[in-house]
C-alpha cells in the first residue's frame, strides 16, 4: 500500500489496473486454491483446517491488499463476482464492491455513466448477498435500488411476508406497465422490472402455483424454471428431455447440484436403480464442492441452510433407491422385504 500511495499521479494507478485484472483471472489459481483446501498431508486436522482457510488462500489475500489501497483500484465487476465464486472470496468481495459503490454516489453528478457504474455496483452487491442466502439483505438492497414509489411498496410487503399482497402488488406493476400508454406509462428500470419478475415467481411457489409457474417458464422458454415445474408435476418425459439441453447440461459442469438431483428422479422412475447409486455420488461430489466454495458457517451464511436441506433430500433418494432395490428383489421369490431399520430412520426424522 505504500508503494501505491507513493505513484505520482491516478493516471499512472490506472495503467496498473489491467495487468492486476489479468493476474487474478489467471487459470493457475485454482490449482493452488485446490491444494489449499486439502492441506497438508502431515499436519493434524486442526493445523489443516486453518491452513486452508487463511494463509493459503492468495486469491483471498491480494483481494484483502487491494481493499485496503487509497485510493482504490477500480475493477471488473464481472471479474470480482466470478473470483468470489470460485475462489470463497465472498466477504473480501463484497467489502470492494461496497466501498465502490460508496465512492461513486458520494460524486455529485447527472452524469448518466456514473449513474450506470452505481447502478452495476449495486447490482453486484445484491448478485453476492443473493449467493450467500441473506433475501432479506437483497431484498433491502433492492428497495434502496428501486426508483418508482409502487416498486418500494410491493418490496415493503414482501420484506414483511406478507405473501398474497406483495403478490398482487407485483402483479399489478406489470398490469400498469403493459396497459398504460406512452403519455402516462411509468418508466421502471431494467432492475426494477427484473426484480418484479424475479419475485413473482419466487411468490408463486411459495404460494404453490406449479401450473401458473409452468405456463409462465413455457412461455418464456426458461429450461431451469421447466426443469423444476416438470418434476413437480411428475411429467417425468419433460424432465428427460430437458435434462439434455445444453444450458442446464452447462450448469452441471459449472458444479450446479439440483441439476443432477433431477436425473436421479429420473433413474428412480424408471427403475435404473443401478444408476442411482452413481447419480448420488456424483451429485454428492457436487454438493461437497459447492460447500467448500462457501464462507465458514460460523459465519452464519444462510446458504448453508439450503444446502443442508439439499444433503438431507441426497440421504432420502438414496434411502427410496435402496428401498425399490429390496422390493424389487424379494417380489420374484414373493417374500416381504426388511424395511424396518429405513422406516424407523424415517419416522425419527419427522
Amino acid at each position: 500500500s505504500s508503494a501505491w500511495s507513493c505513484l505520482p499521479n491516478d493516471s499512472i494507478r490506472s495503467k496498473l489496473v489491467p495487468a492486476m485484472e489479468s493476474l487474478l483471472s489467471r487459470p493457475f489459481h485454482s490449482q493452488f486454491f485446490k491444494h489449499a483446501r486439502l492441506g497438508s498431508p502431515t499436519s493434524s486436522l486442526g493445523n489443516r483446517h486453518e491452513h486452508a482457510s487463511t494463509s493459503a488462500n492468495v486469491v483471498r489475500t491480494f483481494l484483502k491488499t487491494l481493499a485496503d489501497l487509497r485510493p482504490m483500484p477500480a475493477l471488473d465487476t464481472d471479474l470480482l463476482l466470478s473470483v468470489a465464486e470460485n475462489y470463497n472470496c465472498w466477504h473480501e468481495v463484497i467489502s470492494i464492491l461496497e466501498q465502490q459503490h460508496t465512492m461513486v454516489s458520494t460524486i455529485s453528478s447527472t452524469n448518466s455513466q456514473v449513474q450506470k457504474l452505481a447502478g452495476t455496483y449495486m447490482s453486484a452487491i445484491r448478485h453476492c448477498y443473493w449467493q450467500l442466502g441473506e433475501g432479506s439483505l437483497w431484498l433491502a438492497l433492492s428497495y434502496k435500488a428501486c426508483q418508482l414509489p409502487e416498486s418500494k411498496w410491493a418490496i415493503s410487503l414482501d420484506m414483511h411476508g406478507m405473501v398474497k399482497e406483495a403478490l398482487e402488488a407485483y402483479s399489478s406493476l406489470v398490469e400498469l406497465v403493459d396497459n398504460s400508454d406512452a403519455s402516462t406509462a411509468i418508466q421502471p428500470s431494467e432492475c426494477e422490472m427484473s426484480l418484479w419478475e424475479d419475485r413473482w415467481i419466487e411468490l408463486q411457489k411459495e404460494m404453490c402455483q406449479w401450473q401458473v409457474v409452468a405456463d409462465y417458464a413455457n412461455s418464456t422458454s426458461s429450461p431451469r424454471l421447466m426443469l423444476e415445474t416438470a418434476w413437480k408435476s411428475q411429467n417425468w418425459e419433460k424432465v428427460k428431455g430437458l435434462c439434455a439441453a445444453p444450458s442446464l447440461v452447462a450448469s452441471i459442469e459449472a458444479g450446479d447440484p439440483t441439476i443432477k438431483l433431477s436425473e436421479i428422479f429420473l433413474a428412480i422412475v424408471d427403475g435404473k436403480l443401478s444408476d442411482v447409486e452413481n447419480l448420488h455420488a456424483q451429485t454428492a461430489q457436487l454438493c461437497l464442492h459447492k460447500w467448500q466454495l462457501l464462507p465458514s458457517i460460523s459465519c452464519g451464511s444462510a446458504v448453508h441452510v439450503s444446502l443442508l436441506q439439499l444433503f438431507h433430500r441426497l440421504v432420502e433418494l438414496r434411502e427410496s433407491g435402496q428401498i425399490m432395490v429390496e422390493t424389487s428383489n424379494h417380489s420374484s421369490g414373493r417374500t416381504l422385504p426388511d424395511l424396518k431399520n429405513l422406516l424407523s430412520a424415517w419416522r425419527y426424522r419427522l
